[in-house]
């Protein structure tokens, strides 16, 4: 983010990005970043994001609530990397996105479910097949 202000940014998902889940660039000032799942950016760095803006507050005023950091040891706050030293103070310890996360819970039941098509679409070819080159009783 490049001379954004005033954004809200919440209920994301940030995943495996080789480099910052999101990077705050200078110019960027008064963002509210909350209740986002930051899971396995920038490793094997020091934080998932990065703030080089003015005044980014990484929670919610409201709830007291940041975000979800998988990198966080589950205590004190989490250290944003940029020269603007953020932290956000309410680091979250629920994965709010816990199924993006578990891939083949998703893949299996979507490999099988093309297998038993193919093979109902294979068992179907074949029985016309059968029928078409079949001769009459005499």
């Amino acid at each position: 983010m490049t001379y954004s202000n005033y954004f809200s940014i919440h209920s994301n998902l940030f995943f495996k990005n080789k480099e910052y889940g999101i990077k705050i660039n200078g110019g960027s000032w008064y963002n509210i970043l909350h209740h986002n799942n930051f899971t396995d950016n920038n490793t094997p760095g020091n934080s998932q994001a990065y703030d080089g803006g003015k005044e980014t507050l990484w929670y919610e005023k409201e709830t007291k609530e940041g975000n979800y950091w998988s990198d966080w040891k589950g205590r004190g706050k989490y250290r944003i990397d940029g020269s603007a030293n953020s932290k956000d103070p309410y680091p979250l310890d629920i994965n709010l996105h816990p199924f993006r996360s578990k891939v083949p819970y998703i893949v299996l039941p979507s490999c099988l479910l093309l297998l038993v098509i193919g093979v109902l679409l294979y068992g179907f070819v074949i029985r016309k097949r059968r029928k078409k080159n079949s001769f009459p009783d005499n």
